[in-house]
């Protein structure tokens, strides 16, 4: 598909001179986002593998608004693409947070839908504060009700479903349960869950002894409930479970366990439950492996936990859109967790997230450092039972509550460092509802938030670290933020590459632009090196981190057959590497998560499907896994202690990037080298970026590697080389068992070569 561009062989060699001169002290592995799970690809991570809504709990929905007209008793939101109907807000109560009537509270009366040129509006009772335009209120609201929400359902003849508050099962932990009302003859009435449903293809097969756990009782008719599981494989579907039930009419524990052995088997799963001519009372459904391994004692699939200790991140991220979530929905187990919506463009959330608790269970399992955001909705009071949760004894409330979810220890003696960063990307429209565009009001918000955290009892400074978002490219925006914050320690950055590409045509093209972009933003002149030059001057000293990496092809004329062959290239997990490498070398950037460990596509506006942001193809089929993926794990073996220096002498080839896909940078360097040390261990990692040329390089300085060295690499026979059908590229290791520094060490073109050996 591709031409290749000439290239002039390189014979001279490259010398890396590695020296004790500190570049960042204290570095960490390469870390990662966990992403959101789901039913459908790589995200389903959790154990219950019905997880969407497995106690069929009812809805909290709280949003972040701003005032574009105001009246003494109205509000009207600055969003005119609002999905919310009329009344969706009446009853909800409302805390302006920020801006002339900062403190005013109460009950939303009513509320209508958007009209022409204007949002929603919201009108209040008298006796409060004045808003003015541009203030910011936060909307509250629990809807009970909806059990069957997360779930397929299908009812005939009259059959219905309703939500049960009153007769719960007995130590539950939920508020509400599900009534299949299909009690008269002829009536049938089926509630149902699938997974592993992407057309053609299979993330995860069933392997091993699985049951199926729910809470049931019959309620009027013939008292029966019929259970079925199955892989819905063509041209028959595989069964595992077909049974019907008689319920006694007292909630019961029922267990149905079956095994199972699939290979390649391709089709959605398919969990129901039906009743026929009965009423059924039905609650806390299950399905787990239970033959997993017993040291895994997270609420995470062994897949998922093995997967993320074989690349041992330093830092794991939650983002998993939870930005209207409350703090003691965040605590719940799974049984008793509500859905929890926010966004401005939707009516209705169907899905829980993983909790806080899970999620900090799981960094503790992998030994990487835990990041949250924080949603935008907390109140100061959430903010303080946080810290409280995180840090407190267990003679404060949510010091209890933590050892009552099994662990009695403050978290900030299990973690060097806890990140809390507050809101995803607050300046994106996309997330209308859970955002605060505007620089000041976010950045007055966030340290509101961030200095009631230090105040809070058991907050210590030296573990946590209270982070503001930024967008990479807008420095302007990013000023004002800080500028708006005294109470912070650092500023997150995306710094996505590629996000446009229009030529495409030969390897020089696509590679090119992607190999010379890192060093193009990390220039004085680029947007990461402004960003880092601002946050010099800035009065509140800031760190600088990255939330979030990766290629973001979502734009541009490129072809469905080329964007195939690109994003989840060898070339691309090179790039993305080299970029992370390349911001902890210039600007002291040591926590950097990729975007994300699960995610097989990505539909783009124009109809195309791009293969991001996943950084695994599955986690429970063929266990492939991306070259981002393989790129940060070799990285993270050599990424420990200090950074120290290297210098690049004798060949090191360069080529002068001329505009394309957005990037131009002259001296671009086929070359890149990073190097590591810590007590007596030394690591280097190398880079050849050449699209055509293997280069070869020498060692020198006091770091030299020398005598028993090991050798890691990845390479492959193609620049587009990818495991999507197979896998093509892994690394490989050596044991070099002499190893002499001045000894010409050729290095393969697109290539990551990383070198570790004891000091002696």
């Amino acid at each position: 598909m591709f031409a290749l561009a000439p290239a002039s062989a390189q014979t001279q060699s490259t010398n890396i001179e590695i020296d004790s001169t500190v570049v960042t002290s204290g570095v960490k592995r390469l870390g990662i986002n966990l992403g959101q799970p789901n039913y459908y690809d790589s995200g389903q991570i959790m154990k219950n593998l019905i997880f969407r809504n497995p106690g069929f709990e009812g809805e909290t929905y709280q949003s972040m608004i701003r005032c574009a007209a105001t009246t003494a008793t109205s509000c009207t939101d600055d969003d005119q693409w609002s999905a919310w109907p009329a009344g969706f807000w009446s009853g909800a109560t409302f805390e302006f947070v920020w801006g002339a009537a900062k403190g005013f509270s109460g009950t939303v009366l009513s509320s209508t839908a958007v009209s022409p040129g204007a949002g929603i509006t919201l009108n209040f009772a008298t006796g409060g504060a004045t808003p003015s335009p541009g203030d910011y209120l936060i909307l509250r609201m629990t809807v009970p009700g909806n059990a069957q929400a997360g779930w397929w359902t299908t009812a005939c003849c009259g059959a219905a479903f309703q939500t049960e508050f009153s007769d719960l099962p007995p130590g539950t932990l939920g508020k509400q349960a599900l009534r299949l009302v299909a009690g008269s003859p002829g009536q049938s009435a089926s509630v149902l869950s699938y997974f592993d449903t992407t057309a053609g293809m299979t993330f995860l097969q069933l392997r091993g002894t699985y049951q199926l756990s729910f809470k049931a009782k019959g309620a009027g008719g013939a008292n029966t409930l019929g259970i079925f599981v199955a892989r819905q494989t063509s041209p028959s579907a595989t069964t595992y479970l077909s049974q019907t039930l008689t319920l006694p009419a007292q909630w019961t524990n029922y267990t149905l366990s079956f095994t199972a052995n699939e290979s390649n088997l391709i089709g959605p799963v398919q969990v129901e439950f039906t009743a026929n001519g009965s009423n059924v009372l039905l609650d806390d459904v299950s399905l787990v492996q239970t033959d997993s391994s017993p040291a895994n004692h997270t609420v995470f699939r062994d897949a998922v936990v093995s997967t993320l200790l074989a690349l041992h991140p330093g830092v794991l991220r939650y983002w998993g859109g939870q930005l209207g979530e409350t703090l003691n929905n965040q605590l719940t187990p799974q049984f008793g967790r509500m859905r929890a919506g926010y966004s401005a463009y939707s009516t209705e959330m169907d899905d829980i997230q993983y909790g806080l608790h899970d999620f900090l269970e799981l960094c503790q399992a992998v030994s990487a450092e835990p990041s949250y955001v924080v949603p935008i909705t907390f109140s100061v009071r959430e903010m303080q039972n946080l810290i409280q949760y995180l840090a407190g004894p267990t003679s404060t409330p949510y010091g209890a509550l933590r050892a009552a979810l099994g662990h009695p220890q403050p978290w900030t003696t299990v973690f060097p460092a806890i990140h809390l960063e507050f809101g995803n990307e607050a300046w994106n429209s996309t997330f209308k509802g859970g955002n605060m565009e505007y620089p000041v009001p976010y950045g007055n918000r966030a340290s509101e938030l961030y200095q009631a955290a230090r105040n809070t009892p058991g907050y210590d400074p030296a573990r946590f670290d209270l982070v503001l978002g930024g967008q990479a490219v807008n420095v302007g925006l990013n000023q004002q933020i800080v500028a708006a914050s005294t109470a912070h320690d650092t500023l997150t950055l995306a710094p996505y590459q590629m996000n446009q590409v229009d030529s495409y045509s030969t390897i020089e093209d696509l590679f090119g632009p992607t190999f010379a972009e890192p060093e193009e933003i990390s220039a004085p002149t680029g947007y990461m090196g402004q960003n880092a030059a601002m946050l010099q001057g800035a009065t509140t000293p800031t760190r600088l981190s990255v939330y979030e990496v990766n290629l973001n092809t979502v734009q541009g004329a490129i072809s469905q057959a080329a964007l195939d062959q690109f994003t989840p290239s060898l070339g691309a997990g090179l790039a993305v590497a080299d970029n992370m490498l390349l911001l902890m070398r210039q600007f002291g950037a040591r926590e950097q998560m990729l975007w994300q460990l699960p995610q097989y596509d990505f539909l783009r506006s124009d109809g195309k499907t791009v293969k991001l942001y996943g950084a695994v193809i599955d986690m429970g089929a063929t266990y492939r896994r991306r070259p981002q993926y393989l790129a940060l794990q070799m990285a993270n073996n050599a990424v420990f202690g200090d950074m120290v220096q290297t210098g690049q002498s004798g060949a090191n080839p360069t080529w002068d990037q001329p505009l394309l896909n957005g990037v131009q940078y002259n001296g671009a360097h086929y070359l890149q080298s990073y190097a590591f040390s810590s007590g007596n261990q030394r690591s280097v990692v190398i880079f050849n970026l050449s699209r055509t040329s293997p280069l070869p390089v020498t060692f020198s300085g006091p770091n030299a590697p020398s005598g028993q060295v090991k050798l890691q690499r990845l390479a492959a026979a193609a620049i587009t080389a990818n495991n999507e059908s197979a896998a093509t590229v892994s690394p490989v290791s050596q044991n070099l068992a002499d190893f002499s520094p001045a000894a010409p060490l050729p290095l393969p073109p697109y290539s990551l070569t990383v070198l570790t050996w004891t000091q002696p």
